[in-house]
């Protein structure tokens, strides 16, 4: 794992978008790394608060990249939920790309992992929390 979770909330800058700087907030986003298995996922995090603070907006963007003939995909978390969503599987030398987003009513985090196969494995690297 090459990105520990205090790297990833270090020095987090909130600034308000002109469109709807009286409704958001938007976090910049903040870059996240992982490798594992003979692959590289990389990619920003970002959230954007609602209005009063009654709920937040994940996006999770990313490319997975390997250099074996196996597959391997990121799988993220949502910690409130448990609901997981798979990016698309790197299979040899192709570069899947891919973008992931959730609304929560409450404070969460999302975990990252990259993991081995398709999207029913269990061989995972560690996970990383992004919050």
């Amino acid at each position: 794992m090459a990105v520990a979770a205090a790297a990833i909330g270090a020095g987090l800058a909130f600034a308000a978008t002109p469109a709807n700087a009286a409704t958001t907030a938007d976090v910049l986003p903040m870059p996240w790394q992982l490798s594992w298995g003979g692959a590289k996922a990389s990619g920003t995090f970002s959230t954007t608060q609602a209005p009063l603070g009654l709920g937040r907006t994940y996006t999770l963007k990313g490319v997975v990249r390997t250099v074996t003939e196996q597959c391997h995909f990121v799988r993220a978390t949502d910690t409130l939920t448990g609901k997981i969503y798979n990016s698309p599987a790197s299979c040899g030398s192709a570069a899947a790309t891919f973008t992931t987003t959730a609304t929560q009513s409450r404070a969460a985090a999302i975990t990252v992992k990259l993991c081995r196969g398709n999207v029913t494995a269990t061989a995972c690297s560690p996970a990383i929390t992004l919050n």
